[in-house]
């Protein structure tokens, strides 16, 4: 057979000692060699009036090798913590949300090809219209800028449909333009995305003044009791004093809302309790003779908590308690 013969003269030749030494350096030549031979085959069809065999052939192996670029990249990612993977930016997740419409992922197809969980893709399609959770590469404030983009989105995924198609298409979905609109929208190079900012980068960053001041900083939403989450971003700082109390403050967009203190044991009193006498005395209120038996949480007010909505106000003070039941426990 030619399968044994062929088996029987490729273990029958010659190689050089050591040949094991220089194997990955060989593997990498032949497959430069099979790109040569594979563009001049492409070549050798065109020459033969063949250009759409040729094009088909190149659309394969791009295809075949885009593929194997997502899955090395992939295999680098879920190596990675999911807390500790870099977010989305919001163009990002209307980008994934946009290419799920178009391949007809499910939630759950979507989350496992982008590496998140399926409730974050759940939260997204939830809070589609959030512009701090999601936005188009380009601004749409205006009834054509909404046409332009959909236009130009529909080119790229779609880049054999012509104008008549696309406006047959948008027609059934209840926009009329004329196909000479479309064309002078495809004529357009779609505007760049704008970059993301320093200024943001250093709003959102806090950094430690000495070593221990800075226990723990997150964004978080604030789940509320009938149901939902509140629409609004919440920063802990949590520092830690010189005898271990615990001192955290709540940030909404820059502004302070309220300073905690926690007191643990009887040492962390005389560095906790400053903060209510203080309170006390801000908000003309009677001077509280002694602390009260340990553990117990100060709660000092910032004018920001004045300027909040009712259910801002409702949320931090449940986030408050929460966080000093989670120190006890952790304590």
């Amino acid at each position: 057979m030619c399968d044994e013969s062929c088996q029987q003269d490729l273990e029958s030749l010659p190689l050089p000692k050591d040949w094991t030494a220089n194997l990955r350096h060989a593997v990498l030549n032949v497959i430069g060699i099979v790109r040569i031979a594979m563009l001049s085959g492409r070549e050798f069809l065109i020459q033969e009036d063949k250009p759409h065999v040729a094009q088909v052939h190149r659309l394969e192996t791009e295809v075949a090798m885009l593929r194997e670029e997502l899955r090395i990249n992939g295999a680098r990612t879920r190596r990675i913590d999911p807390h500790q993977r870099p977010q989305y930016l919001p163009t990002e997740r209307m980008a994934i949300l946009e290419l799920r419409a178009m391949r007809g992922w499910s939630k759950a197809e979507t989350a496992r090809r982008f590496f998140v969980s399926d409730d974050t893709i759940r939260a997204w399609l939830r809070r589609a219209d959030d512009d701090s959770l999601i936005q188009t590469r380009t601004p749409v404030n205006r009834f054509p800028d909404f046409v332009r983009y959909v236009v130009q989105r529909i080119e790229l995924f779609c880049p054999t449909l012509g104008k008549v198609k696309i406006a047959d298409k948008l027609a059934r979905a209840g926009i009329h333009i004329g196909k000479t609109t479309v064309q002078r929208i495809l004529k357009k190079k779609p505007a760049k995305e704008p970059e993301p900012s320093d200024e943001t980068g250093k709003q959102s960053r806090i950094v430690a003044k000495y070593a221990g001041h800075t226990m723990h900083a997150d964004l978080t939403t604030v789940p509320i009791s009938g149901g939902g989450e509140l629409p609004l971003a919440l920063c802990v700082v949590v520092t830690r004093g010189d005898t271990g109390s615990h001192l955290f403050t709540v940030h909404r967009e820059e502004a302070p809302l309220v300073t905690c203190g926690l007191a643990v044991d009887e040492e962390q009193v005389a560095e906790v309790w400053p903060l209510s006498v203080g309170m006390a005395y801000h908000l003309k209120l009677p001077r509280p003779r002694r602390a009260p038996p340990v553990p117990w949480l100060c709660v000092v007010t910032s004018p920001g908590l004045a300027l909040a909505d009712r259910i801002t106000a409702m949320a931090v003070a449940d986030l408050e308690r929460c966080l000093a039941w989670a120190i006890l426990e952790a304590a």
